[in-house]
């Protein structure tokens, strides 16, 4: 019984640490988390607008579950350093990639290969 507990709790604190770990962000890419005018708008017009996306320097962690948007990560030559804003227009703009939520009509998250010039997307429950 003793090695049955032992076992369980090795699985645990092992899928505990994986899950709270922050992800690796590539050295030639931008954060930006999802940030619209009206907070409770994850509409789809919304999330693919790069207006309503900020930069940060943080891995907010968003915790991976495809129910809302929340941050994603920016190929650098698609990101304007004098803004911290993303490209829109030109050969280098940001084509955000959404999918709407199962279950949740009006509720959008960002496709997790991201899209145009999106390396990567963390969406949130």
């Amino acid at each position: 019984m003793k090695k049955y507990l032992f076992s369980l709790m090795a699985v645990t604190v092992a899928v505990g640490a994986f899950a709270f770990t922050p992800r690796k962000v590539h050295s030639s890419s931008m954060l930006f988390i999802y940030t619209p005018v009206d907070a409770g708008d994850y509409s789809e017009t919304s999330v693919k607008n790069p207006t309503n996306w900020t930069f940060t320097n943080v891995d907010i962690g968003c915790g991976g579950f495809n129910k809302r948007a929340c941050q994603i990560e920016v190929a650098q030559n698609y990101y304007n350093p004098i803004t911290k804003t993303m490209n829109t227009t030109g050969g280098n703009a940001v084509v955000i990639d959404v999918y709407q939520a199962a279950g949740n009509p009006g509720c959008y998250y960002v496709n997790p290969t991201g899209g145009v010039g999106v390396w990567d997307a963390t969406n949130k429950f």
